[in-house]
């Protein structure tokens, strides 16, 4: 197993399983049900999965179309069949690392650039919807999360040589962070 991830309401997890070396697997399993159901299979090493802010849906990395790199993509998790390609990043990687509601916004990880590693983004579910950069730092930024009232998100950057951790505000509006980095 990969990845566990917990639906908004406690009913059901989102599971990451590392089936081989260049295959992974995306499933739920109900907590009341005990149910197993099938999202998709993967050719990436990192497939990673957020649910949505009302655990309907999931924003997923995947190779979906013969890619070289992930993308993310939206499922229904009760319909499967039913994804949305949300970006179309020929270079590099991208892995959902937090989708919240109030901000209408999946924040996520991008990388691994040449000068800046992995950079924070966020992909604004409103507007024209296109991926921004909100975090670029020489180090690796990672672990993204929105607070749960969406004004701030929370990250991790090595930028210093160890690993920090900073809060910055959200504005959904204009879709970007404002303010500086507070180092936690």
């Amino acid at each position: 197993y990969e990845q566990v991830e917990v639906s908004p309401k406690g009913d059901m997890l989102a599971i990451v399983r590392h089936e081989e070396s260049d295959h992974s697997s995306l499933w739920t399993w109900g907590l009341h049900t005990g149910g197993w159901g099938h999202i998709l299979d993967s050719h990436v090493p990192l497939l990673r999965a957020q649910w949505s802010s009302d655990g309907t849906e999931l924003a997923v990395s995947s190779e979906m179309h013969n890619e070289d790199f992930s993308n993310l993509y939206r499922i229904r998790a009760a319909d499967p069949n039913n994804i949305k390609r949300l970006t179309q990043e020929p270079d590099f990687g991208q892995f959902p690392l937090s989708w919240s509601t109030k901000a209408n916004a999946i924040l996520f990880m991008e990388g691994r650039h040449t000068l800046t590693n992995g950079d924070i983004m966020v992909l604004p579910l409103s507007g024209n919807g296109a991926p921004k950069r909100l975090v670029t730092t020489p180090g690796w930024d990672r672990s993204a999360s929105f607070s749960p009232d969406g004004q701030r998100f929370v990250y991790e950057s090595d930028e210093s040589g160890r690993p920090e951790v900073f809060v910055r505000r959200w504005d959904a509006k204009r879709a970007e962070g404002n303010g500086p980095a507070v180092k936690i």
